[in-house]
């Protein structure tokens, strides 16, 4: 559930808008590679998904299937990561009273 209306839902109110609850999930995917990958192996992975981002033709399709991409990489995708575990793990605990 977007923040947000866009893309082909953008005049569909998002869950926060039509409930009044202000809260919003998310689906991310995330190419990621087990703790102790060489440094120069994870560089070229990096470099090999910017190339792809950089054609443009993965977000043409993505925005035609209604889905938004926001490529993250290194240490901004491990900070973003910790921060979802967060976010989710304070819910997972109300919902659980």
């Amino acid at each position: 559930m977007a923040e947000k209306s866009a893309g082909l839902y953008k005049d569909l109110p998002v869950f926060q808008q039509a409930t009044g609850y202000k809260y919003h999930l998310a689906t991310w995917n995330a190419l990621v590679v087990p703790a102790g990958t060489p440094e120069e192996v994870s560089q070229k992975l990096t470099a090999a998904m910017q190339a792809v981002f950089a054609q443009g033709k993965l977000q043409e399709f993505a925005t035609k299937q209604g889905f938004e991409v926001y490529p993250l990489y290194g240490k901004e995708m491990t900070t973003f990561m910790a921060d979802e575990d967060a976010r989710y793990g304070k819910l997972i605990a109300k919902i659980k009273g």
